[in-house]
């Protein structure tokens, strides 16, 4: 694909992504490490969570759906939506 690169991205948070890029920024598939210990892998598109992926929270809570762009969210990824099934400890 043209313009895609895979490499490894630190968001200005400190959080790591490992995956697709696309004009410097995560869109694709993806994982990333944010500094609290939580993590995110799956679909990516400009830099935000979109598409289906597993969330994981430092507590072992766990979402796996379906993510959208256009409705702020919990994380500072931009404007992104949560639709799906969580899964607690």
């Amino acid at each position: 694909m043209e313009g895609y690169s895979v490499a490894d991205y630190t968001f200005p948070d400190g959080a790591q992504y490992s995956g697709t890029l696309r004009g410097g920024v995560p869109d694709g598939l993806g994982t990333c490490v944010w500094p609290d210990g939580s993590q995110y892998d799956g679909e990516w598109r400009v830099g935000c969570l979109h598409g289906f992926g597993t969330y994981v929270w430092p507590d072992g809570q766990r979402y796996d759906g379906q993510f959208k762009v256009g409705v702020k969210v919990f994380l500072d990824c931009g404007f992104c939506g949560i639709y799906g099934n969580w899964a607690g400890k």
